[in-house]
C-alpha cells in the first residue's frame, strides 16, 4: 500500500490554513494538512497523530511552493505501520505511526475530499477561521509510487501529468464560496515567477547613487553590478524582460527606457567587481573611462553601460543576500496587532503604485498611494 499526493500553495493571510482534509464516517479527521503560521509549522495528520516541518512564512508569500506527502505500509519490529514522509520545496521529514494508533483496515474507506478547508463532519462543519487563504495548484493524488522523473517534472512550471487517484482537472472539481478557479495564463505571472525574482529587490524611482546603496544596504544587499555574468548585455537583456522590474515605476522615461545605477566603483583605473578586471584601456568591452573625475560610479541605460556623475539620479535593483533583512514595525501594541491580524514584521515583495511594496510576514500588506499632485505632504501608506 503506497500514497503519494503533491500539490502546489501560495500562502495568503491567517493563522491556521487547512490545504486539503479527507473524512470517513468512522473518522472526520482522517487526513489532512495545514499551516500554522504561528509556530511556523506546516502539519501531514493521520488522525491524531501528525508529522510537521518547519517553514518559512516569507517563502510560502512569496512564490507557489511544491508539496509532496508520501504514506506507505512498512514494518517496525514486525509490526505493521504506517510511515509518512513529507517534503516541502526540497525538504523532507518523515515519521512512523504504530499500527496500533492507525487503523490500517480503514484507510481505503470512501470519504469525502475538501481543499481549503477541515471537516469537523463528512463534507461539512466549516470553520472559516480554518480555511486556507491564497492559491493551490497542481492538487494530484496517485495510488501508488511516483517515480523520480514526475517529481522532478512537478517542480517546474509546466507540469501537467494528473494523478491516478485524484487529478487537477478542472471538470471534476465542484467550487464553492468564494473561491474561484483561474486559468494558469491568468495567474502566470506569480505560478510561475521565477527564483531571480526573490533575489531581486527593485529601487523603483530616480536617487542618487549613494541613497540606493544605503536602500540596498538596509535590505542587506548590494547594487547589483555590471559582470555579473559573463556576457553583461545578455544578462541585462534577460533581467529586464523576465522580471520586467521597472515597469510602470517612475524609472520609465516616455519612450519606455529604463536607467539604473551599477554597483561598480571606478579605482585604480579599473572598474571594481567587473567580471573581467580588465582596465579601461583594452578589454572592457562596451564600458567606456570617465569623461571627468566625477563620472565615478556606472549606470546601464539606453542599451549600453556607462559612466555618471555620482550625485545624479537613477533607479537600481538590489542584489539581496539569501537572508533578506526584515523591517520592523514598532508602536504598536501587541493586543491590537493580533487582535486586527496586523504584522510588525515586513520583507519587500515587488512593488505597487510604482514604489516598493511590503509584505508580512503572516497577514499583512504595506503599499505606497500617491496623493494629488504626488506631493511629499499628500502620499500616504495603505495597510491591508
Amino acid at each position: 500500500m503506497a500514497d503519494n499526493f503533491m500539490f502546489k500553495l501560495y500562502y495568503e493571510r491567517g493563522e491556521t490554513n487547512y490545504v486539503f482534509s479527507y473524512a470517513v464516517r468512522s473518522d472526520e479527521n482522517r487526513l489532512n494538512f495545514h499551516l500554522n503560521t504561528k509556530k511556523k509549522e506546516g502539519s501531514l495528520c493521520l488522525g491524531e497523530q501528525c508529522v510537521a516541518m518547519p517553514i518559512n512564512n516569507v517563502d510560502i508569500r512569496q512564490q507557489y511552493s511544491a508539496v509532496c506527502g508520501l504514506i506507505k505500509q512498512t514494518e517496525i519490529k514486525d509490526n505493521l505501520a504506517l510511515e509518512v514522509t513529507l517534503n516541502m520545496n526540497g525538504k523532507s521529514t518523515n515519521k512512523a505511526f504504530d499500527s496500533q494508533l492507525i487503523d490500517l483496515a480503514l484507510i481505503n474507506e470512501t470519504g469525502v475530499l475538501i481543499i481549503g478547508q477541515e471537516q469537523d463532519l463528512v463534507g461539512g462543519g466549516f470553520d472559516e477561521k480554518q480555511s486556507f487563504s491564497g492559491a493551490i495548484s497542481q492538487f494530484n493524488i496517485w495510488a501508488r509510487l511516483v517515480n523520480d522523473s514526475i517529481i522532478s517534472k512537478f517542480m517546474t512550471c509546466n507540469f501537467t501529468e494528473p494523478g491516478d487517484l485524484v487529478g487537477w482537472r478542472v471538470d471534476i472539481w465542484k467550487v464553492k464560496g468564494d473561491e474561484e478557479l483561474l486559468s494558469k495564463q491568468e495567474n502566470e505571472e506569480l505560478f510561475c515567477k521565477k527564483s531571480m525574482d526573490t533575489h531581486m529587490t527593485v529601487v523603483p524611482e530616480p536617487v542618487t547613487f549613494e541613497t540606493a546603496k544605503q536602500f540596498c544596504q538596509f535590505l542587506s544587499g548590494t547594487i547589483l553590478p555590471a559582470g555579473y555574468t559573463s556576457n553583461d548585455k545578455e544578462y541585462f537583456a534577460t533581467l529586464t524582460a523576465e522580471l520586467a522590474v521597472f515597469e510602470d515605476s517612475d524609472c520609465e522615461n516616455s519612450v519606455k527606457n529604463v536607467s539604473y545605477w551599477l554597483g561598480n566603483s571606478f579605482v585604480g583605473n579599473k572598474w571594481v567587481e567587473y567580471s573581467t578586471n580588465a582596465t579601461t584601456n583594452n578589454s572592457m568591452a562596451y564600458v567606456s573611462a570617465p569623461q571627468s573625475n566625477l563620472e565615478t560610479c556606472l549606470i546601464r541605460g539606453w542599451t549600453s553601460i556607462r559612466p555618471r556623475e555620482c550625485d545624479k539620479k537613477h533607479c537600481a535593483i538590489c542584489r539581496n543576500e539569501p537572508v533578506v533583512r526584515s523591517i520592523t514595525l514598532k508602536g504598536l501594541c501587541t493586543e491590537i496587532s493580533d487582535a486586527e491580524k496586523i504584522d510588525t514584521v515586513y520583507y519587500p515583495f515587488g512593488k505597487k503604485n510604482g514604489r516598493l511594496q511590503l509584505r508580512g510576514e503572516r497577514s499583512s500588506v504595506m503599499y505606497y498611494e500617491a496623493g494629488e499632485g504626488d506631493s511629499f505632504e499628500n502620499r500616504k501608506l495603505s495597510m491591508h
